[in-house]
């Protein structure tokens, strides 16, 4: 309506409404017209009500503040044909963290399938994947020494520590074949590869965990959205690289032999019936 038209309550009263038998009456004959707080405007999604509440976040990171609000709302009492959800950056963060868990699944896959073609092994692949949850101790205790919450910029560090960490594993595995099949025994030559091997696996790891320190410390623009990610690089590569020196090797050495019993104890049984075979052909 125009503005002169409702500029007063009695104004709105004194429309006109029509009734099935054609005859106007004035609204006020079928409404009482009052003052009220109400809406500026009704928003609808999927054909349902909504209202939205925004928060701006200062000075915290987001995943700490949405649990804050989750437990707040956890102690509202919601009628039963109301609901209480979370959206926005919020919402996006936590289905980011489920795609790049399924992208931390197939990344890993994506590894193993190389190497095991690669290799032409099952076992040594395995052995080098033990690198990965080594990494992620070091991940752990990165973030919680500087005070870093579990972000998506931090996993997409752990993802990205995938492929860096488990090129320790393979320089040592390789080298460990490598020495194995010029003459050497399993033990000895996992300690050769291991000596051989640690100088350019820790000059790898360094240059990798330097070129994120500047990004740690959160420098330049925009730096504190990207230092997550280089604090969960550079833990996982310090503490990852570490344990693979001592860990990877000793699995190497377990899990080979074991394989290599089996071997003999299979040969074993097949040269026993082959034997028996022969000695009822005797017969």
């Amino acid at each position: 309506m125009k503005e002169d038209a409702r500029e007063d309550h009695l104004d709105i009263g004194n429309i006109l409404i029509m009734t099935p038998m054609g005859q106007h009456v004035p609204l006020r004959a079928l409404a009482s017209l009052s003052y009220d707080d109400a809406p500026v405007e009704i928003a609808r999604e999927d054909q349902e009500r909504k209202v939205t509440v925004a928060i701006d976040v200062s000075g915290r990171d987001l995943r700490t503040t949405t649990k804050d609000v989750q437990r707040s709302l956890a102690r509202i009492a919601v009628p039963n044909d109301f609901r209480l959800e979370i959206g926005g950056s919020a919402k996006e963060m936590m289905e980011s963290f489920l795609y790049l868990g399924i992208a931390f699944i197939v990344a890993m896959a994506l590894v193993y399938m190389v190497m095991a073609s690669q290799f032409e092994s099952f076992v040594d692949p395995f052995i080098i994947m033990f690198t990965i949850p080594l990494s992620i101790i070091g991940v752990a205790l990165g973030l919680t020494l500087t005070g870093t919450t579990l972000s998506v910029m931090a996993l997409i560090g752990i993802i990205m520590l995938i492929g860096i960490i488990v090129n320790n594993g393979i320089v040592l595995v390789d080298y460990a074949n490598q020495l194995r099949a010029k003459g050497h025994d399993l033990l000895e030559a996992v300690t050769l590869a291991g000596e051989a091997r640690m100088r350019p696996v820790l000059m790898t790891a360094l240059t990798t965990m330097l070129a994120m320190v500047p990004l740690a410390f959160g420098m330049g623009e925009s730096g504190e959205n990207w230092a997550p990610m280089a604090r969960a690089m550079v833990g996982g590569l310090a503490v990852g690289t570490a344990l693979t020196l001592v860990v990877v090797p000793v699995i190497q050495v377990g899990l080979e032999s074991g394989v290599q019993k089996r071997k003999e104890r299979r040969q074993a049984r097949r040269a026993a019936r082959v034997t028996q075979s022969a000695v009822g052909s005797g017969q």
